[in-house]
């Protein structure tokens, strides 16, 4: 049903000036259902596309759960803030942050063997943290300013005591 201008030209208009020429609305809905149709006849069919998409979405799932798992595994610290830090009642604020006020157990957590050993005293910082130990005792005090203790120890440092003490001296320490 091709419309030429001349015909679409002769087409009556109403009394509001408008023309309502329902062969060419039908005309133009034929013509865009058409482009659709040619737009799409290369894609598959719908129900296809839908199974399709649930496939790769279970497949996602799969993946980013086995990831999920691993990173549960490597990704494992997370800051704890002792339950006698957070100090509940009504003190002062200098109270609260001054690290000299928590009370600390009667633990003593030497690591003085672990030379060279960075990741690990930051990690046993972490824990002397947790169990609010009396001090950490570690090889090296410059240990403390390197950058990877720093990140994986996170504020350790400040809320527990470190000590020095060289593996040679550990004995007359003892």
């Amino acid at each position: 049903a091709d419309l030429t201008v001349d015909e679409l030209l002769s087409i009556p208009v109403d009394e509001g000036d408008e023309a309502d020429p329902e062969h060419v609305v039908d005309f133009i809905k034929q013509c865009l259902d058409d482009a659709y149709l040619e737009s799409h006849a290369h894609d598959p069919p719908a129900w296809k596309q839908v199974n399709e998409l649930h496939r790769l979405q279970k497949q996602k799932e799969s993946v980013s759960s086995s990831s999920d798992e691993n990173q549960t595994l490597a990704n494992f610290q997370r800051k704890i803030i002792p339950l006698d830090a957070l100090n509940i009642s009504h003190s002062t604020r200098q109270e609260r942050l001054s690290a000299s006020k928590r009370q600390h157990h009667s633990l003593v957590l030497c690591a003085s063997l672990l030379t060279d050993q960075v990741p690990m005293l930051a990690g046993l910082a972490r824990t002397a943290e947790i169990f609010a130990a009396e001090s950490l005792v570690i090889p090296d005090l410059g240990v403390v300013r390197m950058d990877s203790f720093q990140t994986i120890s996170v504020t350790a440092a400040d809320w527990i005591p470190i000590e020095e003490c060289p593996e040679h001296n550990l004995v007359s320490w003892i």
